[in-house]
């Protein structure tokens, strides 16, 4: 036959019991926490994107050009350096170090401003 707590039995359980309840609620509010970041660093990635597509869109304003527009620039004075690069190599100039290390200058810009625009294409879409 089992025996109905009393008062005593109960006063005795009554640590573990609040000790469980305790980390219940631990539980819950590191659970809300977490809820709350992820909504919080949602929140900053999408005003992150949207500050990014502003800057974006001034700048090519400022520069009055499309993507599209600075692409095909571009890509005409690649071809146009690798043409100057054919003629060189032909003329044998190449070995005047002031037109070398000018070129190399140009080359090192160049890809600079390919990088650049690659980043402003990318933020563009």
């Amino acid at each position: 036959m089992k025996r109905t707590p009393d008062l005593s039995d109960r006063l005795k359980r009554l640590p573990g019991e609040l000790l469980l309840a305790l980390v219940n609620a631990s539980a819950l509010l590191v659970i809300i926490a977490c809820i709350l970041v992820i909504v919080m660093l949602n929140r900053v990635d999408h005003v992150g994107g949207r500050i990014a597509e502003t800057v974006t869109e001034a700048t090519l304003a400022k520069l009055e050009i499309t993507p599209a527009t600075l692409k095909e620039r571009l890509k005409s004075v690649d071809a146009r350096l690798e043409a100057l690069l054919d003629r060189l190599e032909v003329a044998d100039i190449r070995e005047d170090k002031a037109i070398a290390t000018q070129i190399a200058e140009l080359n090192g810009n160049l890809k600079r401003l390919n990088s650049s625009a690659a980043i402003i294409g990318f933020c563009r879409s």
